[in-house]
């Protein structure tokens, strides 16, 4: 995580271990959810997620965020709320929102929101703001969260290759960008660790929630061969 000076518990303890905004507040662009600290009366920290597009429910990268911040209010007594992005143009606004609503801390989840993150905390000097994936601007009240991805994956694809019987294995991507591609190369390099002679196949649907994409490449991979797939 960058700037280790950074407050808030040392941002509520790297977001519970990671499961691994200037005039009136604007309208959410989906449901706020709320969950009530876990053991009643002032909350120690009011910490709150503006998610990317997907939904809370994406079985993914979204429920994961939401599932840290569950853990940080059962076990850090604070009160976490979150919001999902329905579109590139709610990220600002879903920023701007809790921190007009004056939360300890507001984590922006996902790359794509380097700009609202720059523009919202810049408003906001006294609101502390961590971005995920992302790069936070220079200021006191901003920090990044990032990880070494291609190390947890190398671990993913050795396994993968171990396990495999047909001596194939599958990786399904999303947006081809350099984060997904640090997931396949650690992949790839444990698999290739594993066994050298994997034969490993790749692919990418070019968004991030587009389920139809995701089962028919995963489909395509199969009926090549691989018997296991790293999504």
């Amino acid at each position: 995580m960058q700037r280790s000076s950074f407050p808030i518990w040392r941002t509520l303890y790297i977001f519970a271990a990671s499961s691994l905004v200037g005039c009136g507040a604007p309208k959410p662009s989906n449901n706020i959810v709320n969950s009530a600290p876990s053991t009643g009366g002032k909350p120690a920290v009011r910490a709150a997620l503006a998610l990317d597009i997907g939904g809370v429910d994406d079985k993914s990268f979204n429920a994961s965020a939401w599932e840290g911040l569950q853990m940080a209010e059962k076990q850090l007594q604070a009160e976490g709320k979150f919001v999902s992005a329905q579109n590139a143009s709610d990220y600002k606004n879903n920023l701007t929102l809790f921190a007009s609503q004056n939360y300890d801390i507001v984590f922006a989840v996902g790359y794509l929101m380097e700009d609202a993150v720059k523009d919202v905390s810049a408003q906001f000097p006294n609101v502390k703001f961590a971005i995920v994936d992302g790069n936070a601007p220079d200021r006191p009240n901003c920090a990044s969260i990032q990880f070494r991805e291609e190390q947890a994956t190398f671990l993913a694809g050795y396994l993968a290759a171990s396990m495999s019987k047909t001596k194939c294995i599958g990786f399904v991507g999303g947006q081809q960008i350099s984060l997904i591609k640090k997931f396949e190369a650690g992949y790839r390099a444990g698999a290739r660790t594993a066994k050298s002679d994997i034969r490993i196949l790749s692919s990418y649907t070019g968004d991030w929630d587009d389920v139809s994409k995701g089962k028919s490449q995963a489909e395509q991979q199969f009926s090549n061969g691989a018997d296991i797939i790293f999504q």
